[in-house]
Order: structure tokens, then C-alpha cells, then sequence
């Protein structure tokens, strides 16, 4: 592991002590353009401290303030979802979602798709969900009960029936129709104060049954996560160190193979510079294997590439098969001789690089119908048209005698 990644760590670790130290409760809210998300944080809040704006767009960045109703949770705002020219805004989204002890989903109508697709993000990142219906004012009584119904049975099983409620994050205007002594009626309007009453008291429910527990699970989550990203790292810096013993070894084997004045392919694999390509790569990846069974589990693989081919085990059968192959790829003119054979080896080694990075990366232990299916794998990899079209060109900048 490099000075930079362990110190990295190092700090993500302090960032979980404190937190755990802390006791805080981070609720974060997630809400599609307009829906009012904002305006809720700052009934919530209650006082203006959360951008909104009729137009949307104007959460740039997560903004976090403590919640009154419990000077243990703190509220945070993210940008709002499904947003034109969005992409580093989801990204930070995603980051507040992964920092969160409760998520409140805000919502002005039955679930959109994107919705449900951040409702599904959540909960298989095991968060608990709040679903709140907002701009209730905009429907009848009869209305919003019927809409909290469908709310209810699109979110099910993720989130518990009473865990879905309808506010009014705004104050709103009801129009009314009033009679007069002479019998005639008039139409005025009515303001309605805003009501968040059952969002905070749901809120507070959660908080005060269910807080510690949330803390401590999304502590784990984030531990758990913690030690993901090292392994995905560490895996990434394996796999790059791999790339480059195989880069060495196949212009190595292409190059011998293209001087040669009687050309043939090492296609069982057996020769010293594919046996030391593969025994580094077992070194780099921390596993234990000997030559012996190397140059065994090449046999096999040459035994696939005669298969693949559909040719003999014959090394001319086998080069005229990759030479046609080689010669298919679009835009890729006339290749001599001696550069089609060492292109053909130096493709060879570095199928067999890959399987076994592959095999590696597994601990030895080959899932499915084991290396026949990663040489099938591999090979669909390497040969594909644009991975041949480069290693082509590479090839004539690296491997001498291609007259």
C-alpha cells in the first residue's frame, strides 16, 4: 500500500471516530427539482437557511445545519435529482446518501422512475428511508389520502407504511366561497399556514427509538465501505503492476518470435519467458505456485487456444489461424511476415498474462467451469477488434524485423 493511500485511510478512520464520539445523527434529504425540499429543511430549521428556488437548481453543493427538534441531528441538503447538467451533483448526492443515518425522501406526486431508482439505491445501501408527500395544499383531503395510499404501496417493502407522510412546507392560500346576508355568495382566498407537525413528530420517533441504532448501523456500513475501497485500491495498484510484466514479456516473446528465421509459436506456453511472466504475476498477486505446474496449466490453455481456433496443435496450423485473424482487423494494411508472427506470439502471451491475473485475482480457486472459461474470457478480450487494432500498431513500433 502507498504512504498516500495509507494515510488516507488513516484519516477516514479519525472521521469515523469522531463521529462515533459525537453521537451526531445526520438526516439527509434527498428531493427531485421543486419538490420543495429545501422549503421543507427550512420549516424544519425553522428559520431560513437552505436555498429554494421556484426555478430548481440552486443546491449546489450539501449544506448542514442542526436540526431544533434535537440538538443531536444535524440536517443536510443535496443537490436536487434529475437535474440538467447534473452528473458532479449526483456525485455528491451519492456521498451525502452514503454519510447518512436517515435519508427523508421529499416527494410532490406518485414516484417518478429516477425516484424508485434512488429509493432502491438506498435501501441496498441499508438506509432507512422517510418518504414525505409535500405541497399537500395542492390536493383535497379525499385526494391526499388516496395519493399517500399509492406512495405507500410503491415503496413497500422498502419503507414501512408509517414511515410515509403528507406536510405543507409552505404557507398556502385555500380559496373559499362565502355566503352573504343578502344571499349571495363570494370567492375569496384563505391562507393556510405551512404544517410539517406529523413530518417532525415521525422524525423524532425515529430519532429517539431508533437513533443509536442508526448511528452504530451506518458506522459498520461506513467501516464495512472503508475497507472495500482499500481492497478495490490495492486490487487496482496488483492489477496495474501486472500489466506491466505482461507488456514486458509479450513484446519479448513477439520480438524473439519475429527474428526467428524459422518462426514458431510458443503455443503451449512453455517457454522461460512465459513460465517467469507468469511466475512474477503470481508474486505480484501473493500467490504460491511452481513451475511445474505452470508450464502444466499452460498445456491446458494451449489445448483452449487449439479449440478457439478451431485448427491442430500444429504450431503452422496454428500461426496461419492467427495470421488470418490479425489480418481481418480494419485499417490495419499490409503486415509482413516476421511482424505478423510476433504480433501473433506477443497476442498469445498476453492472453495467457490475462487468464492468469484472472486466476490469480481468484486465489487459485476458479469459479464456474474453472480455466477454460476464463481462457474463453480472456481470449474474447483480447481479440477483440479495437484490442487488436492496437496491439497491431504497437507492434510495429516495438518488434524489429517486420521486413
Amino acid at each position: 500500500m502507498s504512504a498516500e493511500m495509507r494515510q488516507a485511510i488513516r484519516h477516514s478512520v479519525a472521521d469515523l471516530e469522531a463521529k462515533r464520539a459525537s453521537q451526531k445523527l445526520d438526516i439527509v434529504v434527498f428531493g427531485t427539482v421543486s419538490s420543495g425540499k429545501s422549503s421543507l429543511l427550512n420549516a424544519l430549521a425553522e428559520r431560513d437557511v437552505f436555498a429554494s428556488d421556484v426555478r430548481g437548481g440552486t443546491t449546489q453543493m450539501r449544506s448542514d445545519v442542526p436540526w431544533p427538534g434535537d440538538d443531536r441531528v444535524v440536517l443536510c441538503d443535496t443537490p436536487g435529482l434529475a437535474e440538467v447538467r447534473g452528473e458532479s451533483r449526483g456525485t455528491a448526492a451519492a456521498e451525502a446518501a452514503w454519510d447518512a443515518d436517515l435519508v427523508l425522501l421529499v416527494v410532490d406526486g406518485p414516484l417518478k422512475a429516477y425516484e424508485s431508482d434512488v429509493l432502491r439505491m438506498l435501501t441496498d445501501m441499508e438506509k432507512r428511508v422517510l418518504v414525505c408527500l409535500n405541497k399537500e395544499d395542492w390536493l383535497s383531503t379525499e385526494d391526499r389520502d388516496t395519493l399517500v395510499g399509492q406512495l405507500v404501496r410503491q415503496v413497500a417493502p422498502h419503507v414501512a407504511a408509517g414511515d410515509v407522510v403528507a406536510v405543507r412546507a409552505r404557507p398556502a392560500a385555500r380559496q373559499r366561497v362565502r355566503r352573504l346576508p343578502d344571499g349571495t355568495e363570494t370567492t375569496e382566498q384563505v391562507p393556510v399556514e405551512a404544517d410539517i407537525g406529523p413530518l417532525a413528530s415521525r422524525m423524532m420517533a425515529v430519532v429517539r427509538r431508533d437513533g443509536h441504532d442508526l448511528l452504530l448501523l451506518n458506522l459498520l456500513l461506513q467501516s464495512r465501505g472503508l475497507v472495500e475501497d482499500a481492497k478495490r485500491h490495492v486490487m487496482a495498484t496488483l492489477d496495474y503492476r501486472a500489466r506491466e510484466i505482461i507488456s514486458t514479456h509479450m513484446w519479448a516473446a513477439g520480438g524473439a518470435t519475429a527474428i526467428n528465421p524459422i518462426p514458431l509459436l510458443d503455443l503451449a506456453g512453455g517457454s522461460a519467458v512465459t513460465v517467469k511472466m507468469v511466475l512474477d504475476l503470481a508474486h505480484v498477486y501473493r500467490q504460491e505456485i511452481d513451475a511445474d505446474t505452470v508450464v502444466r496449466l499452460l498445456g491446458q490453455l494451449g489445448k483452449n487456444l487449439v479449440a478457439m481456433l478451431g485448427v491442430t496443435a500444429a504450431a503452422p496450423a496454428v500461426a496461419t489461424g492467427l495470421a488470418s485473424l490479425l489480418k481481418t482487423v480494419p485499417g490495419i494494411g499490409t503486415i509482413a511476415g516476421g511482424l505478423i508472427q510476433g504480433v501473433a506470439q506477443a497476442l498469445i502471451t498476453r492472453w495467457i498474462g490475462f487468464v492468469f491475473c484472472e486466476y490469480f485475482r481468484r486465489e487459485t480457486k476458479p469459479t464456474g467451469t474453472g480455466l477454460a472459461e476464463m481462457a474463453h474470457e480472456k481470449w474474447q478480450e483480447v481479440t477483440r477488434a479495437d484490442e487488436l487494432l492496437k496491439l497491431i500498431q504497437a507492434g510495429r513500433e516495438r518488434i524489429k524485423g517486420e521486413g
